[in-house]
């Protein structure tokens, strides 16, 4: 999983996940303050494993995910100040949310409800199953989607069965790591997702094919 020599890159194997995952995750960086606080958002305690999670959470979380969209009231231009819809949107179905992280509401009823909130965007309707159920689905983005096509050598249609051979893809490093899909593993589970973000960003910058 190191290498970006063309011809080898298909033929990588998982054998070498935890180094990998040790090695680029060293170099992960990200830091989201508080909306007008001086602290940083803690997106593991703001998970809320074990408990409901609750507004102010899902305001935090959504902040933590995309500061220039999904902060809670609107950083600049003509609406400035005001709230946010895509995130009042969000929190007005915190009930169902909960009943998923709950398992008393299905995958396919609560993809309906993630379509309704965010009619467009993939890595937004994904990241509302993330909070619900972060040992499950993982987080998606630009990166990590990057270094699965190029690990893979697959195309990116940006759509759900798309990003359910991601959470396969995931799974298999997760397993090889030797760390359970479990609640109690989310921090070890973004060690995953950190590794896979920096490395998605190296090869943007300097992988050419």
């Amino acid at each position: 999983m190191f290498t970006l020599e063309n011809a080898n890159i298909a033929e990588n194997s998982l054998d070498n996940a935890p180094d990998f995952i040790a090695c680029w995750n060293q170099f992960y960086e990200y830091h989201i303050r508080i909306h007008g606080g001086d602290i940083d958002v803690d997106y593991v305690a703001e998970l809320g494993i074990g408990h409901e999670l609750t507004e102010e959470n899902c305001r935090r979380l959504l902040r933590w995910k995309d500061p220039k969209f999904l902060t809670h009231k609107i950083q600049s231009g003509p609406n400035q100040g005001q709230l946010n819809p895509r995130v009042e949107r969000t929190t007005a179905v915190l009930p169902q949310i909960n009943l998923f992280r709950r398992d008393r509401l299905s995958e396919d009823d609560f993809k309906i409800c993630t379509g309704n909130v965010f009619p467009t965007g993939l890595v937004w309707q994904v990241f509302l199953f993330h909070i619900a159920k972060p040992h499950i689905y993982p987080i998606a983005d630009q990166h990590v989607f990057r270094v699965f096509c190029l690990h893979r050598d697959v195309a990116s249609p940006r759509n759900w069965d798309f990003y359910q051979q991601y959470r396969e893809y995931f799974g298999q490093i997760a397993e090889r790591c030797g760390i359970a899909l479990l609640p109690a593993n989310v921090h070890a589970l973004k060690r995953i997702d950190n590794a896979l973000v920096v490395f998605g960003k190296f090869v943007k910058a300097y992988y050419r094919q």
